[in-house]
């Protein structure tokens, strides 16, 4: 997977090659990266797309999931210290209930120890099947899951379109204004935090490729 170190390190290097005049028979023998340029455009464009709307699914998912299911604490939970401080008959937390099922699966790996505390997790452990069920079916009923796979698969593609940016050779600036625009697309803005004096030296050098000044 790509970085900003070490594209720039990529991108200045052909800057350098590339200094002498350029002429056709160097875009031509660009062809390829050239293409590689078109279809990075593309893959940029259906990355955002998808990332737009996964976004927005996720916070609709977030606003109408399932609740989550309320168990009430029984004696023998509180005597193994769950729903201790609510007594009998309290709402145990489910941060609660996702311990005991981490648990659990500690506990099966010597269940000839663990017998009874086994049998006192199954209802905790159904409990939280039955709601991660519901939570994965109604991720794909509004198309979450659909949109995530999305994403995921535009991602793929353009780190792909990217990396082979990266290897392919330069002989033109048409060519190098190519792997000049992905490298400014993977090195934060001066306003970015993230943004230190390496990356605003690169995007000085990325900025003068582009502008062919």
């Amino acid at each position: 997977m790509l970085n900003r170190r070490t594209f720039f390190g990529a991108t200045a290097a052909v800057a350098i090659a590339a200094a002498p005049a350029v002429t056709v028979a160097d875009v031509s023998a660009d062809r390829e990266l050239l293409e590689l340029g078109r279809q990075w455009e593309i893959a940029v464009e259906r990355r955002a797309t998808a990332a737009e709307l996964a976004d927005r699914l996720l916070a609709e998912y977030d606003r109408t999931k399932p609740e989550t299911p309320r168990l009430r604490a029984t004696a023998e939970d509180c005597e193994r210290g769950i729903g201790r401080n609510g007594g009998v008959g309290a709402t145990i937390p489910w941060e609660s209930v996702l311990l005991v099922c981490r648990r659990a699966r500690e506990w099966r790996a010597q269940p000839e120890h663990m017998p009874g505390r086994m049998k006192w997790a199954e209802r905790f452990e159904r409990a939280y099947e039955r709601h991660d069920t519901a939570l994965r079916l109604h991720a794909e009923s509004i198309g979450l899951t659909a949109a995530d796979a999305e994403y995921d698969a535009a991602y793929d593609a353009l780190n792909a379109i990217e990396e082979r940016i990266v290897a392919a050779p330069c002989s033109s600036l048409e060519g190098l204004r190519v792997k000049a625009r992905v490298a400014k697309r993977l090195i934060p803005p001066i306003t970015d935090t993230d943004n230190d004096w390496h990356d605003t030296a690169a995007l000085s050098v990325i900025d003068s490729i582009l502008s062919g000044r």
